[in-house]
């Protein structure tokens, strides 16, 4: 995609920078001899790839409308992210409820994606989703997050250029490795997070969970520098961890059944087995009567045994059946479009 070329470039800018710096001293007079033979290197092997991928670039590019031909609706939806905070600026409006601002806060054509059918679910800016759904709190943490992190390896680095690399002299180091590929990955994350979703897609998120954990203890050793230490701040720290995790881990237990129930519903009406998505649609219901997706996917396998139904009768308590779920569904969440 666009916006993985725009982020890969940053990532790698950001690798070959920081690289520069380091063997510009570790390397000496021969720095630059090293330099000019792996620019010509990396000059030919991106020659190679561009030439690999012209064809698939160039039609990419001419069916989305130019590098940045669908940049009014990512646009659009970075504006509606901003109105969703200013609603509730503090606290947010809550996890992933994007997609049930957005609807609100535009009445112009223009500003869809021309891709979807539907609403927008994601505002394609991570920035301004979390701004929205957690307001300025949890903007704030999120960028103490990323900055504590970041900061963390820069300094790991510069540390290991100015100390480590002049008491030792070692080149190859593992934690010299991990901490620079870490420190260009979440530079490239920085950047792909201000224009696409990378970070609400789960396996995306495990990965910069661990990048974070290579940014947090580096390897830094022992040098007999003093720390800022703040009695019992690691203790308090760690038990709100442990507390939080624990809550979370409670939550998603108590919701698992019904979750569970109910895509064992959704699974077969996509086959189109609408009378067996009964039995596990009511059992989510009875578990939770507040899963308003499962109202909705209640009353859709409702439609769908109407649909197939030969006797008029029969299929009108059909549709009564699915309007009682769809008018739950819809007094659980007005906002749904």
């Amino acid at each position: 995609s666009r916006a993985g070329i725009a982020s890969a470039g940053v990532g790698l800018a950001a690798f070959g920078v920081l690289s520069l710096w380091l063997f510009g001293k570790f390397l000496g007079p021969q720095f630059w001899k090293y330099l000019a033979a792996f620019g010509v290197l990396f000059a030919l092997l991106g020659s190679f790839l561009v030439f690999l991928c012209r064809d698939f670039l160039t039609e990419s590019y001419r069916t989305t409308g130019g590098v940045w031909g669908d940049g009014q609706f990512r646009m659009a939806y970075t504006q509606m992210a901003l109105r969703q905070w200013e609603t509730s600026p503090v606290w947010g409006t809550g996890a992933r409820t994007f997609g049930l601002y957005a609807r609100e806060f535009t009445t112009r054509d223009e500003d869809w994606n021309g891709a979807q059918e539907v609403d927008p679910d994601i505002a394609h800016n991570d920035y301004a989703q979390l701004l929205g759904d957690y307001g300025a709190v949890g903007f704030a943490l999120g960028m103490l997050l990323l900055l504590a992190h970041l900061g963390n390896g820069l300094r790991f680095l510069a540390w290991y250029r100015n100390v480590r690399f002049e008491r030792t002299g070692d080149l190859f180091s593992n934690s010299l490795a991990l901490a620079l590929g870490a420190v260009s990955a979440v530079c490239a994350y920085v950047a792909h997070t201000a224009i696409d979703f990378n970070l609400h897609i789960p396996a995306n998120a495990l990965m910069m969970a661990a990048v974070f954990g290579l940014l947090a203890n580096p390897g830094f050793e022992a040098d007999g520098r003093r720390h800022l230490r703040i009695p019992g701040l690691k203790t308090a720290l760690t038990l709100a961890a442990a507390l939080g995790a624990g809550w979370t881990l409670w939550l998603g237990w108590r919701a698992a059944p019904a979750e569970l129930a109910y895509q064992q519903g959704v699974t077969r009406t996509h086959v189109a087995d609408y009378l067996g998505a009964l039995t596990p649609h009511r059992r989510a219901a009875e578990l939770d009567p507040a899963h308003q997706p499962n109202r909705m996917a209640f009353g859709t396998a409702y439609v769908g045994l109407a649909g197939e139904e030969e006797i008029p009768a029969l299929a009108t308590s059909w549709r009564e059946k699915a309007i009682e779920q769809f008018r739950a569904a819809v007094a659980l969440n007005p906002r749904d479009a």
